[in-house]
């Protein structure tokens, strides 16, 4: 059966010689592969480009609930980026966000909500005005955690013990909580909107071992979590 989707490309695999699967979170059938044939001849009808991670796409593709991996019949932009292909920074963390993502979405099936999320995130951060898009990777790393539903309510007890998911009063004695400041930051992120982030003051040095903090926090509700693309931002921007 042909149907018509639009989504965010997660990952492309290459295959065989002129072959790659694209790993793609779609508003209609949220997490799904697809084989597209033909990607990497050099008069290719749909290109490589299209496939990048990050990208947003509409395609036409074969879709059987039965099988986990689906054919693309056709495949077009449907978002071109203005801001983000010409700006080594936000390239990057948009690179981060998009490995994020991939990371941490599992499920199959209609999820427009958290689609429109992602939307959202990766549309403010191409926009030229977009108030301290800087600190704007922190707050989609908080709130992306939020959405996959183990990111705790702000407080005003001073420690986040992320194994027991809640603020604390004091210091717990087993090694996964944040430290004093990186909490003050969690709390402050989780109170902010996206179009608030110019009131948080960070420099690098926080904002690195903020996302360090919260790498740890990912990886202990996702077994085997890591981010490749976090080495390379902290080089650039941290």
């Amino acid at each position: 059966m042909l149907k018509q989707i639009e989504g965010l490309v997660l990952r492309t695999v290459d295959y065989s010689e002129s072959s790659v699967i694209c790993d793609l979170f779609s508003r209609e059938l949220g997490r799904r592969s697809y084989m597209v044939h033909g990607v990497r001849k050099p008069k290719a009808k749909i290109t490589k480009a299209l496939l990048r991670p990050m990208s947003w796409v509409e395609l036409v593709v074969y879709h059987n609930e039965e099988r986990d991996l689906n054919k693309v019949k056709e495949i077009r932009p449907s978002y071109i980026y203005q801001i983000i292909p010409f700006d080594i920074a936000r390239s990057n963390m948009a690179l981060f966000m998009v490995e994020l993502a991939q990371k941490g979405l599992q499920e199959e099936g209609p999820q427009e909500e958290l689609y429109n999320f992602l939307w959202v995130y990766f549309n403010q951060l191409d926009q030229k005005e977009s108030p301290a898009w800087a600190n704007l990777h922190l707050h989609f790393m908080v709130h992306f955690s939020a959405e996959l539903g183990f990111c705790p309510s702000p407080s005003t007890s001073p420690i986040f013990d992320y194994k027991e998911g809640e603020f604390v009063q004091e210091k717990p004695l087993h090694p996964y909580h944040f430290d004093e400041e990186s909490s003050q930051i969690l709390d402050q992120l989780l109170r902010l909107g996206r179009h608030q982030l110019a009131e948080l003051k960070l420099n690098r040095i926080k904002r690195q071992h903020f996302i360090e903090q919260m790498i740890l926090f990912y990886r202990y509700h996702l077994p085997n979590f890591q981010l490749k693309s976090w080495e390379v931002l902290k080089q650039i921007m941290g």
